[in-house]
């Protein structure tokens, strides 16, 4: 596409190989792309031409009548004239046969009409230009073959990276092709269409027919998959909008009759639904410190199991043996210990001999 602006400025400026960009000074090029064109698109151009951004005219897409993805050719026009009665020269126009976000062909006849009527040059790039090779070829993207230039991507279309792109254009001076690049005398730089060529001589026309109509057949497919799950998506968002809307109406005809009655309002199934408490529901303690509430999403269960935490007993550790409880020892005055321990050392003294006794009779006995 660089190439052939080139082309274009050399064939509308005559002095342009002279005078350079004094030439463009006097009468200011204009190339208009579309908005739903590749990013970057203009930008790149203007800085490998050379030219300030003025230059570049992004024309939007349809607002109200035809596809949103497509050129708007009626604004196009306006914007064609307006730039006329500016002093300045619409050079280009870079349509598409195939949206790089949606895959729309713009309505490249009229288009060509514009074109010929301000003297405009128009190239043709996307990728339902793949579409050529066919036996069937839609009437929209057939009118590119009356455009002035086009650009053939067959690396994406035939699944091979390393093969170039091919640009075909319509010129009859070829000292302004070779001096725009796109010609070139040395054999150096025709060497780089011999990954295309022998591609193209091994898959031979019919091979080349059928890799596109594989290509089609897949993207088909997916977009018949997208269709299918946005058509689901879209059935759940109806009813879940549509029991919504149930739940509000009931409830607000109840709190209505309630009013007009001047009774308690019954429930309401929203009510119901929320207030009720389902088998598996448990009510859970906030986490919040000497806070006795509960939240509307716990259950009793996990609150007993939490009162039953805190009736057990300490754990213990590893080391520690459990032990019967004993009762508590009240603290007494140091002198009532010693005189119980002298009043029990007279009590067994005193019991000593009738022992002794005892000990003998049974032995006299036996």
């Amino acid at each position: 596409l660089l190439k052939i602006c080139r082309l274009v400025i050399h064939t509308c400026y005559e002095d342009y190989t002279v005078e350079g960009f004094n030439v463009l000074c006097a009468k200011q090029p204009v190339i208009y792309i579309s908005s739903a064109a590749r990013t970057g698109l203009g930008q790149v151009l203007c800085n490998q031409l050379g030219l300030p951004l003025s230059c570049m005219c992004r024309v939007p897409c349809n607002t109200m009548f035809g596809s949103q993805h497509q050129m708007d050719v009626a604004l196009l026009d306006r914007l064609i004239k307006d730039d006329v009665e500016c002093g300045k020269l619409p050079l280009l126009l870079v349509a598409n046969a195939g949206t790089p976000g949606a895959g729309h062909t713009d309505k490249l006849g009229r288009l060509k009409e514009l074109c010929e009527q301000y003297n405009m040059w128009l190239h043709v790039e996307g990728v339902n230009l793949a579409t050529l090779a066919l036996g069937y070829v839609s009437s929209s993207v057939l009118a590119a073959t009356k455009c002035d230039s086009m650009t053939l991507t067959l690396g994406s279309w035939l699944g091979l990276p390393a093969v170039p792109a091919v640009t075909l254009y319509k010129h009859e001076d070829p000292s302004l092709s070779l001096a725009a690049g796109l010609t070139s005398s040395q054999p150096v730089e025709k060497l780089r269409a011999l990954p295309l060529w022998l591609s193209l001589q091994y898959l031979g026309h019919d091979g080349i027919v059928e890799r596109i109509k594989h290509a089609s057949q897949l993207v088909s497919s997916i977009l018949l998959i997208h269709r299918y799950r946005y058509k689901i998506v879209m059935k759940r968002k109806l009813l879940y909008i549509q029991l919504a809307g149930s739940l509000e109406s009931t409830e607000s005809t109840y709190v209505l009759k309630a009013q007009s009655t001047g009774t308690t309002p019954p429930p309401t199934p929203a009510s119901s639904l929320t207030k009720q408490r389902h088998p598996g529901q448990k009510i859970f303690k906030r986490s919040l410190r000497n806070s006795d509430a509960f939240s509307e999403t716990s259950s009793v269960s996990h609150c007993d199991d939490l009162e039953k935490m805190d009736q057990r007993p300490p754990t213990l550790s590893p080391g520690q043996e459990q032990r019967p409880l004993e009762p508590e020892k009240t603290e007494l005055p140091k002198e009532v210990p010693q005189a119980k321990n002298k009043d029990t050392e007279d009590i067994q003294s005193s019991e000593s001999p009738n022992d002794c006794t005892n000990v003998e009779e049974q032995g006299s006995q036996r």
